[in-house]
Formats: structure tokens, C-alpha cells, sequence
């Protein structure tokens, strides 16, 4: 239901039992012109999207009337229409019920919807023996709510990769929960139809959160990225810190003093403990999980804030800002000056493209996809960033 992509011709599965339009073999005895117009012909509507599963060839195959069901899904006409069909074998699973809840991949429709923009869902699951003929069906829908245009990250017609992100997908040594939850996030991240930029933006935060959680990046030992020496003097003052703050503290008189004790021996153990050991910081939880995958943002984004504030600010930190913003005050204070309203569509864009390059480069995928940064079809690898990419290509003034 809802999937809706532009099917290319493929070659393979041409006479498989489950197609909706089986490719007709070319006649023997024809003219060199005749062959050709017959072969074009006869795969005309050879338009599949092809990827692997259980080891074995699968296919997603559009409708016959699949040109008028999506132009009534863009114009409003209906909020959910089965438009295509998948076909995979079964192996050795048992198509039971309860069996079936267990094996079965739901959360390819998940890749579906990650890659269109639109939830994609699907009304039952058909049992076909290998002459196509139906054995059993089971009525469980799952997924798919209204249809609504978001970023595609694939363009099936330009980039062809829909099937190799779905043959990553099922075949991925990550639990589906994870992939499922990231993709769901990046699905709503970049879509303005009913969603404020708060919205959007916390869409975003929670994918890159449940990587960061799962990558085990979501906290910082700080003092483990100083360097040695700096790490003794760092310590050292930490302590000398404590130990004044703690000589504050005097024989109490009054129970107003014995408060006052009390307040500055936890802040003489905060000062020694507190810096030094973990903590959670979103900006540098991001900028560790492109590292993790080789992205070359941060480095891009570090040296633009050098040469803008001199140090003053980093990327890091506005990140964390931003994050806090939404989560603690609610929204965006666009009149209060620090969050102006292209800042803020800026850096929600740009981290939408961070996660989805996240979620591919997890994925293992080798294709092309559509940038969030780039507003015009621009194929391109996941590994586009640079470190010398202009932090303008990102959205950075």
C-alpha cells in the first residue's frame, strides 16, 4: 500500500509463475526489424524492482493500473491503495500464523518508506505453491496510514537502488528493531505537510539518538580525549579546586550554616568528579558516530566555526543548543534572536542528511541517494562529504 517509485526494466524473473505480466518469448523466424520491435514489445512491461531474499531472486511488480492509482494518491483522491506486489519464497518457513509472525520481514516496508518519503504498509500475506496457485492468506495489515509526500531518498528511475537497499536490508547483521526505528524517524524528518520545524527537527534527534544509543556513543569520558599531559594538569586543578571549596566550609553556628556546609562539600565533589568522569552531550555524540562511519562532516563543520568565531563556538556544542531548545523550552525562540528561522531549517536539513547517510552507510549500501542538502536531483555516494566540501554544500554560511 502507498509504494510508490518509478519501475525500470529488468531482465530477470522475466517467467517467473507470481508475475503480473509475464514476458512473452520473442518468435522465432522474424527479420532483424521485426526481432527488435517484438523484443520491445513483449517488455514493455517488464518494470520490476529486483533484490534478493532467503537467497533466492525477489521482486516488487507495479499493478496494471498503477499510473491511475498513484495519480489518485497525489491528488488526494484516497489516503491508501494497494499499488504493487512483492514476491519472495518462503524457503523452509512455515506459512502458519503463528509461525509466520516470526519469520516474516515485516520491515522491509520500513526500507520502502525510508526510501520514498510515504509509510508503506501492506493488507495481507499470500501463500502461492510453484504453479501460483493460493494455498492459504493471512489478514494482518501492517504499516501504511495516509499517504504523504516526504524527501525520496532514492529516485528509483535515476539512482536504481531501491532493490539493493532492500537486499542490505533483509540480509543485515543489525536487529531490524534498530533500522526499523531510525528509518521511521528519517521517514517524518524532512516533511513540512503537518509538522512544525520542532517537529521535524526531534524526528531527526530521536534517529541519530537510538544510533548513538545503540553504537554505544550517546556518552563522553571526557577526560579520555585530552592528551596525557593535559590530562594530569587537568586533574590536578580539578583537585586543588575541590579542596579550596571544600576549606570554605566552617564550623556551623546555625542551621543556616549547616546547609551552607553541606551545599559547598557537594559542589568541592562536583568539581572533582563531575568534569572528569562520563557525560551526555548530543553534538559530540553525533560528531563520534561520523567518525564511527567515516563521514567527514564534523571536519568540514570544525573548521568553518574556527574560521568564523575563532574558536569562540563549535559545531559540537551548537548542536547540543539546538537539541536542548525544542526538548526544554518547548520550540525554537525565533525572536529571540539566536534561532533565526533559516538557521534553523539549515541545520535540521542538514542533519536529516547526516541520518540518512547514517542509516545507508549501516546498511552497508553502495548505490547513490538523493542529498536532504541538495534541493535538485543530484545522485550521489554516501561518502559525497569531503573533508575539503564547502561547509556551504551543507548549508553553512
Amino acid at each position: 500500500m502507498n509504494f510508490t517509485s518509478e519501475f525500470c526494466r529488468r531482465d530477470a524473473v522475466d517467467r517467473h509463475p507470481l508475475r503480473a505480466f509475464p514476458t512473452p518469448a520473442v518468435p522465432e523466424g522474424l527479420s532483424e526489424d521485426e526481432c527488435l520491435r517484438a523484443y520491445l514489445v513483449a517488455n514493455s512491461r517488464n518494470e520490476l524492482i529486483n533484490f534478493t531474499y532467503n537467497g533466492a531472486p525477489a521482486f516488487i511488480e507495479p499493478l496494471a493500473d498503477y499510473p491511475e492509482r498513484e495519480t489518485r494518491l497525489r491528488n488526494g483522491n484516497h489516503d491508501r491503495l494497494i499499488t504493487a506486489v512483492t514476491v519472495g519464497e518462503v524457503g523452509g518457513n512455515s506459512s502458519e500464523p503463528q509461525s509466520v509472525k516470526v519469520w516474516f520481514p515485516y520491515g522491509f516496508v520500513r526500507v520502502l518508506g525510508f526510501a520514498t518519503g510515504t509509510e508503506v504498509g501492506i493488507p495481507w500475506v499470500e501463500f502461492r505453491d510453484e504453479s501460483g496457485a493460493l494455498t492459504s492468506r493471512i489478514h494482518e495489515p501492517h504499516g501504511a496510514t495516509s499517504f504523504e509526500d516526504g524527501h525520496r531518498v532514492i529516485h528509483e528511475g535515476t539512482h536504481r537502488g531501491t532493490g539493493e537497499l532492500l537486499t542490505r536490508y533483509l540480509s543485515s547483521e543489525h536487529p531490524g528493531k534498530l533500522l526499523d526505528v531510525a528509518m521511521i524517524h528519517a521517514m517524518h524528518g524532512w516533511r513540512f505537510a503537518g509538522l512544525t520545524l520542532e517537529d521535524m527537527f526531534l524526528y531527526v534527534v530521536r534517529g541519530l539518538d537510538s544510533l548513538c544509543e545503540y553504537f554505544g556513543l550517546n556518552k563522553q569520558d571526557l577526560h579520555k580525549r585530552l592528551k596525557p599531559e593535559n590530562r594530569d594538569l587537568v586533574r590536578g586543578i580539578l583537585q586543588k579546586a575541590a579542596q579550596e571549596i571544600g576549606s570554605l566550609a566552617k564550623p556551623p553556628r546555625t542551621p543556616e550554616d549547616e546547609q551552607e556546609n553541606g551545599a559547598l562539600r557537594k559542589i568541592a565533589e562536583r568539581a572533582n568528579s563531575t568534569p572528569w568522569g562520563a557525560t551526555r552531550d548530543f553534538g559530540l555524540s553525533v560528531v563520534d558516530l561520523l567518525r564511527r562511519f567515516g563521514l567527514n562532516d564534523a571536519t568540514v563543520l570544525d573548521a568553518h566555526y574556527r574560521m568564523k568565531t575563532g574558536g569562540a563556538r563549535t559545531w559540537s556544542s551548537d548542536l547540543s543548543r539546538f537539541r536542548g531548545a525544542p526538548i526544554h523550552e518547548g520550540c525554537f525562540d525565533i525572536d529571540g534572536g539566536w534561532f533565526d528561522i533559516d538557521r534553523v531549517i539549515n541545520v535540521t536539513r542538514h542533519l536529516h542528511d547526516v541520518l540518512v547517510r547514517v542509516i545507508l552507510k549501516v546498511l552497508q549500501y553502495e548505490g547513490r541517494y538523493q542529498p536532504t542538502v541538495t534541493p535538485a536531483n543530484a545522485p550521489s555516494s554516501v561518502d559525497w562529504v569531503k573533508a575539503d566540501t564547502p561547509a556551504r554544500r551543507l548549508g553553512f554560511d
